[in-house]
């Protein structure tokens, strides 16, 4: 394995990666490959338990520029290679030893509780989303003059949590395309997380199998009792993306394949025809970001093992929520209905009575978001203030939702709120003018700013529940797992990002 001989190994000990955990992960590769079906698990454990030593203390944003110093070190993102070259040149020994990294930041034994933030003023969302590079970035843009942090799931596998017929360390060729995706998502993501915007963590359920299986079992009575179901449009919205993908890995096969694909479904097809597909499938690979630059499905009988996530499971999301004081924020249609059907549980159903002037009056304006702008300069404009005395108001309902279960006082805060989100609105409509005119600066023209329409419209849809958003069974794991001083009661609300694309 040659990835990242010469460079400072990851795991944060100062040491060249070949005298570090670069023998650790050897050796545990060659255990791996001689028995893929054994104790793969419990040998990993031992070889990297003394790499993972220098991780215990160390912070979520701590272990986020490790990942990111990972990437560089094994992939050579960012020191000297492009993303075409990185894309042309992934390769096994290199997924192996960057998830081998991942294994070493994270190992099975970490305590999340220590590590989650405590909860607080701070206006914390915690995003419920398509974790997605072509959504999620986009998503944290838009939202981000809204809110203080957001929170997201780590989207890189963790093999603790994995099968070795499956796992990245044991299977890394399955792995590729994933892989390439996920580092899109981290790279994008990283100025925001340098930033203090970003908080990402990984999912609970990786860290504890016990708590896993728990929220498995409560989303499936949930599903049974409540008879969810996918609508068309539901359908439609992961589906979209989802055939993406697989249109990426028939343009990923072998030539040979890829033809005899072709002749399979279309016995009538000419040469001719097969010459002008084989163009296409090529040109269609190379124009986009998160296709390999290579043949990679011919060298895993196993194909490729994709992912299409939202980073938690209703259940799980609220866990983290109450642990960490945050509110859920979503933009999908689907996940937003599964967060409003949880409203008739609680002994209050009261999703709009008492709050109804504050949630009608957001719904009656129209935000504006950003949207096709770099991440440089969206950081900018958050590093600017821009907003700030919007998110000031924002900060202060939600101190007071959180802390209001009395129906008089929350109908009179309500109407309160309503009048001053009116007012402050006005101030925002200032402020994006500002941002408009800072965009102008940043991309050169004007002509050029209506090009890129770089603000787009849409709704703010907060739910507020009188006694907040829960699921009783999730309250009684916080309790029986607490491990820390304290956690909410419930979550006091939710929210619904909707774009105007007219």
């Amino acid at each position: 394995m040659t990835a990242g001989n010469y460079m400072r190994c990851a795991c944060g000990s100062g040491k060249l990666y070949s005298q570090c955990c670069g023998n650790l992960t050897a050796a545990a590769f060659a255990h791996a490959d001689a028995n893929v079906t054994g104790n793969f698990n419990n040998y990993l454990h031992d070889a990297l338990r003394r790499a993972s030593r220098h991780n215990v203390s160390k912070t979520l944003k701590e272990r986020a520029i490790l990942t990111y110093e990972a990437i560089g070190d094994i992939f050579k993102i960012n020191k000297g290679k492009t993303w075409d070259e990185f894309r042309r040149d992934i390769s096994d020994d290199q997924i192996k030893a960057f998830y081998c990294n991942i294994a070493k930041f994270w190992p099975s034994d970490t305590d999340l509780n220590d590590l989650l933030p405590n909860p607080s003023n701070n206006l914390r969302a915690l995003y419920v989303g398509l974790h997605d590079p072509r959504v999620l970035i986009q998503n944290i843009k838009r939202y981000s003059l809204y809110t203080d942090e957001i929170i997201v799931v780590n989207p890189f596998l963790n093999p603790w949590a994995m099968q070795p017929d499956y796992n990245p360390i044991t299977a890394p060729s399955q792995h590729k395309l994933q892989t390439i995706k996920n580092v899109a998502l981290f790279m994008q993501l990283y100025d925001w997380i340098d930033n203090d915007i970003v908080l990402m963590i990984p999912d609970p359920g990786d860290l504890n199998p016990t708590l896993r299986t728990q929220m498995w079992d409560l989303a499936m009575q949930r599903w049974t009792n409540e008879k969810l179901k996918l609508t068309k449009e539901d359908k439609d919205y992961f589906l979209s993306l989802a055939e993406i993908d697989t249109r990426n890995m028939m343009y990923n096969l072998p030539k040979k394949q890829f033809v005899s694909m072709l002749r399979k479904y279309n016995p009538q097809i000419t040469d001719s025809e097969i010459d002008d597909a084989l163009r296409y499938a090529e040109n269609m690979k190379k124009n986009d970001p998160f296709a390999p630059l290579h043949d990679v499905l011919i060298e895993s009988e196993d194909g490729q093992l994709t992912t299409l996530s939202t980073g938690l499971n209703l259940e799980m999301g609220f866990y983290v929520a109450q642990l960490t004081g945050s509110y859920l924020f979503t933009d999908v249609p689907f996940r937003w209905k599964e967060i409003l059907s949880t409203i008739h549980h609680s002994p209050e159903d009261t999703v709009s009575k008492h709050w109804s002037p504050l949630t009608k009056s957001f719904q009656e304006l129209q935000f504006k978001f950003l949207d096709n702008v770099d991440n440089q300069f969206a950081c900018r404009i958050r590093e600017q203030g821009r907003l700030e005395q919007f998110r000031n108001l924002l900060r202060k309902i939600w101190t007071e939702i959180g802390g209001s279960t009395d129906p008089e006082k929350s109908h009179n805060l309500a109407r309160d709120f309503a009048d001053e989100i009116q007012d402050e609105y006005k101030h925002a409509k200032a402020e994006w003018d500002k941002i408009d005119q800072e965009l102008i600066k940043w991309l050169g023209s004007g002509a050029a700013v209506a090009a890129f329409s770089p603000l787009v419209s849409g709704t703010i849809t907060p739910a507020i529940p009188l006694v907040g958003f829960t699921i009783h069974a999730v309250t009684q794991l916080l309790i029986t797992n607490k491990k820390r001083r304290g956690f909410k009661d419930s979550v006091p609300l939710s929210v619904f990002l909707e774009l105007d694309r007219k």
